[in-house]
């Protein structure tokens, strides 16, 4: 019988695209480790975990904040109160590469939150899982794009072209390697299942320039330029966002970042 995956984070667009590929899963929202209604678990033999347990990056308010540390923080901390470690058979964490900027003090304000909790939650999990003896997978995943995802810089695009609408773009040299989340979900399963453990950047190895994809629409989308005086665009910082594939590769993962995908939309 196959190992259960434990996946938390209900609303999450990368549990929903895994739900479609693996149907050995239990999934539980980040409510449900608020309120502790997780404890079932330990009647289990053995489950893997997924954390996709993030929550919006936007901070309007100390409630925002409030909202932010209990979603990525709290519900890990609670989960691994009350689960038995030796349940546990690997773990997989979905981190963010701006933990990479976070890391040499490069990230930007608006980002600055919620890197610093990924950059806890993943030493948090690492101690865990080393005092423990657990498998551990922390993913560093770059910006992913598709699935029911609203508001990435790809899908606010595209939704500016299906609905008529202006596109608010900083109109800079700045890159980013995109990955859609349907890649992530096939990635995962093939991890869970192979020897691979230790930190892993989830992308493409490949940065696009924002312009370049902006200029796939100029014909279709009424752009309107911005200033963002929060961006943080110096060589380092787009050093430091490109992915490294070297460890996906080793795992006889590959993925290929097909820049005409946007020509469906026409």
């Amino acid at each position: 019988m196959a190992i259960l995956n434990v996946i938390i984070g209900k609303r999450s667009n990368l549990t929903n695209e895994i739900s479609k590929i693996s149907k050995e899963n239990l999934i539980f929202s980040n409510k449900d480790l608020l309120k502790k209604k997780f404890t079932k678990l330990n009647r289990l033999k053995k489950f893997n975990v997924i954390f996709n347990n993030s929550s919006s990056m936007n901070i309007d308010s100390s409630k925002d904040i409030e909202f932010m540390v209990k979603n990525n923080l709290i519900t890990t901390l609670n989960f691994f109160d009350l689960i038995n470690p030796k349940k546990i058979n690997k773990i997989i964490y979905s981190s963010s590469i701006s933990v990479k900027l976070y890391e040499k003090n490069l990230i930007n304000k608006s980002r600055y939150l919620y890197a610093f909790l990924k950059f806890t939650n993943e030493k948090y999990i690492f101690n865990y899982c080393k005092k423990n003896n657990i498998k551990l997978i922390i993913c560093r995943i770059s910006n992913m794009y598709g699935g029911k995802e609203k508001y990435t810089f790809i899908n606010n695009l595209i939704n500016s072209y299906k609905n008529n609408k202006v596109f608010y773009f900083n109109n800079t040299n700045e890159s980013r390697d995109f990955i859609h989340v349907n890649d992530v979900a096939k990635i995962y399963m093939k991890l869970i299942k192979n020897n691979a453990t230790g930190y892993l950047e989830i992308g493409t190895g490949k940065l696009i320039k924002l312009k370049d994809l902006v200029a796939i629409f100029k014909d279709k989308v009424k752009v309107k330029n911005v200033i963002n005086k929060n961006n943080n665009n110096n060589d380092q910082s787009m050093k430091l966002l490109k992915i490294n594939t070297t460890l996906l590769k080793k795992y006889s993962i590959k993925i290929i970042w097909n820049f005409f995908f946007l020509l469906y939309f026409f």
